[in-house]
């Protein structure tokens, strides 16, 4: 998710819950150094403690870099293949929406503020229970893809 104000952050889910959320520092941009780094940090301990052994991602380019993918063979973590531009295939779509929403309530002046805020929505507002939910949509967003022959959705 990235904000006017340009900060850049990376958040995982799965039908268990919320993941580790990471804040770049104003103008850092992500690049696959820093991507491995932080899957190395984050993602392994997450996958690791919910047992996951599958990730989705889209094709930004740190994601599909050379090292990111040597990264995920050399972990045994399978990347489940989607579409680039398709958020009715990404239940973190769902989650960046309304986290984006949940934070602009509180009108945040400050970048500062904006990461004080984005950090208590994710902790306090984007619940397990909310996550699960989004994950478990899986079968009717892919149905409504399918009626809608490819065209958008509702989600």
């Amino acid at each position: 998710m990235k904000h006017p104000a340009s900060i850049m952050i990376w958040g995982c889910v799965s039908s268990y819950g919320r993941g580790a959320l990471v804040i770049l520092e104003k103008n850092v941009r992500m690049n696959s150094k820093i991507y491995t780094d932080m899957l190395e940090t984050k993602l392994k301990t997450f996958m690791g403690i919910h047992q996951c052994t599958s990730f989705m991602q889209d094709s930004a380019p740190c994601h599909v870099a050379r090292s990111s993918l040597e990264w995920f063979r050399k972990n045994a973590i399978e990347l489940l293949e989607w579409p680039g531009n398709s958020p009715d295939c990404n239940p973190i779509e769902n989650i960046w929406t309304i986290l984006k929403k949940r934070v602009s309530l509180r009108r945040p002046t400050s970048i500062a503020e904006l990461k004080e805020a984005i950090k208590s929505v994710w902790d306090t507002e984007i619940t397990d229970e909310l996550c699960k939910a989004c994950v478990n949509s899986m079968p009717k967003r892919l149905e409504a893809i399918i009626k809608a022959h490819g065209g958008p959705t509702k989600y």
